[in-house]
């Protein structure tokens, strides 16, 4: 439903689940057509005109409500064509794909990207949308290098360069008009004629997280996953599983006026719905989010970030890990950080005596195994990239890092608490 908030549009209670085909095997287009034909007269009846209007002389005025499927369109279509076109031209052969994989399995990925440890060896068989996706942004401007002639690879890191700001967390206008100019008509197919329309899809439906379908690829795994008895009608017994599943925190919820709250804390946790209750309970720290301002400071080491440290909902809620003391050399780090940022304030360790009026920095930290922040995973072992400083200078300059640890720090300032979330990257 993409007229929903992003953070909310691809969760399980706001996917219509229409129908399932049975199997063994994928039916053709033509037989898709008629299960999607009843879906569609429905669809017909609720229609309202609200969307881009075209004027043609032969046909009158109709509407447009397409979106391009960037996962299809970019890896499974493209990304897996060129392939395809470079192994014809014996640019990739089985000779230079044994470099190609070893120069591959030494590139570090982060967790929220998949690995191709043994596909490329393998002639790029059965590869997923994921795979498709690392292949095309993190291994093959590596990869490649001394595989495909300069203006093959230059052409290629054209569409690289494309995808790579199509598919950011965040993006602004100017990157939109930058990765369709990027790659405009040298392209042939119908497929990569596609990607001129791509742009157009993002200022309609927001960032391409919102309405790619690896969302609904995950779906079909989960739902492939139920266990049924095998004795026909499991279309029907895996569609009722389903929305049991779905709806049932809404369920438990219904009763939280006749049961005590302990009781409705124990029915969410035996039945898996905790996100699904986080996301009855409002949050007031993710309520103030704003994302223009995220962006802008995240953009620009000058900033203090200070007052605008809320983070987006869909990042609640925060799993944590455990409590501990930060060791020696860290926690001078972190003394240091609240120091410069509360320059006006007088801040003590530890370790020193506090006064009532001054702000008190403890060694004690609680720990989060992983944080999605605007469709990115991030957790120990994660690279990040960010904005910094250089010394005695206004310019700042952008560096990679790993993050170590991430955690959460509760800091009382003016009898007011407040919730830090920080990376420690080495």
């Amino acid at each position: 439903m993409n007229n929903l908030p992003q953070s909310k549009r691809l969760k399980s209670e706001n996917v219509i689940l229409v129908s399932m085909m049975p199997g063994p095997k994928e039916v053709s287009t033509d037989s898709m057509n008629h299960y999607l034909k009843l879906l569609a007269d429905e669809l017909l009846e609720m229609y309202l005109p609200l969307g881009e209007i075209h004027k043609d002389n032969a046909f009158g005025t109709h509407f447009c409500f397409t979106a391009i499927d960037p996962m299809h369109n970019l890896y499974l279509g493209t990304a897996k064509q060129m392939i395809q076109i470079w192994c014809k031209r014996n640019y990739i052969n089985e000779k230079n794909q044994f470099t190609m994989q070893e120069l591959a399995n030494g590139i570090v990925v982060s967790c929220e990207y998949a690995h191709i440890t043994k596909k490329i060896v393998n002639g790029f068989s059965f590869m997923k949308a994921d795979e498709w996706k690392s292949w095309c942004i993190i291994y093959s401007p590596f990869v490649l290098k001394h595989v495909l002639p300069a203006k093959n690879l230059e052409n290629w890191i054209l569409f690289v360069d494309a995808c790579r700001l199509l598919t950011k967390p965040s993006i602004t206008d100017k990157e939109i008009d930058e990765a369709t100019t990027l790659y405009r008509k040298s392209a042939m197919t119908s497929n990569m004629h596609l990607h001129l329309h791509l742009s157009k899809c993002v200022h309609d439906f927001g960032l391409i997280y919102a309405f790619w379908l690896f969302s609904f690829e995950r779906y079909n795994g989960l739902l492939k996953n139920m266990e049924t008895n095998q004795k026909g009608g499991s279309e029907s017994i895996m569609m009722k599983k389903f929305l049991e599943r779905t709806y049932i925190g809404s369920f438990i919820q219904s009763f939280v006026n006749h049961l005590p709250q302990f009781a409705i804390d124990f029915l969410h946790r035996i039945s898996n719905s905790q996100d699904q209750l986080a996301t009855l309970q409002s949050s007031s720290t993710a309520s103030i989010f704003s994302l223009s301002d995220f962006v802008k400071y995240s953009l620009n080491s000058c900033h203090s970030a200070l007052g605008c440290e809320s983070l987006p909902p869909s990042v609640f809620p925060i799993k944590l890990d455990q409590r501990i003391t930060m060791c020696k050399e860290h926690y001078e780090c972190l003394l240091e950080f609240y120091r410069h940022a509360y320059d006006n304030h007088d801040l003590f360790g530890h370790c020193s005596n506090c006064g009532s009026n001054q702000i008190f920095v403890n060694n004690q930290i609680e720990k989060i195994k992983q944080i999605s922040l605007l469709g990115q995973e991030y957790s120990s072992g994660s690279y990040s990239r960010a904005y910094y400083l250089e010394n005695n200078s206004e310019n700042k300059a952008a560096f990679h890092g790993c993050i170590l640890y991430l955690f959460q720090y509760l800091i009382i300032i003016n009898e007011t608490v407040i919730t830090h979330t920080f990376a420690f990257v080495k």
